[in-house]
């Protein structure tokens, strides 16, 4: 786009503009805030709170004892598997990046939620290119180009 030599970009700096989520959850056995801000530098409350308002989990940490401050079990297996992945998701959007790929990323997540948080992404990340990767086909509705 800008007929710039990809070789003349710092390869860390490429990598660090893209975020891949898969099914799978990646969660420490340490508080949501911690696993929230895994990786993230000069981080404010105001960005923590967007970012779980974004992914629809807001109201389940504010619900949990100690609220932000909560033990996830390794593996978050305290936490049911959708609410893992939209910790993890947030924690995607905290880091910023101009890329993400969603690699069944929200395989469990009912469909409602899962549309509340990709129109969230819509509206508030314009810049961040979302790819998808999915079985479902409701998916469909979030993308401007479709490959096969």
């Amino acid at each position: 786009m800008n007929n710039k030599d990809i070789k003349s970009y710092n390869l860390e700096t490429i990598r660090n503009q893209i975020i891949y989520l898969d099914q799978k959850k990646f969660l420490f056995n340490d508080t949501i805030l911690n696993n929230l801000t895994l990786g993230v530098e000069n981080i404010n409350k105001e960005a923590v709170i967007k970012a779980v308002k974004m992914t629809n989990i807001f109201d389940v940490i504010n619900g949990l004892d100690n609220k932000f401050d909560f033990v996830i079990e390794e593996g978050g297996k305290n936490l049911s598997l959708g609410q893992c992945q939209r910790i993890s998701i947030a924690r995607s959007l905290l880091k910023n990046p101009l890329i993400i790929i969603f690699d069944e990323a929200t395989s469990n997540i009912d469909v409602e939620t899962e549309k509340i948080i990709f129109n969230n992404l819509k509206n508030e990340y314009k810049k961040t290119m979302c790819i998808f990767i999915s079985h479902r086909q409701n998916i469909l509705e979030y993308c401007e180009k479709l490959f096969f």
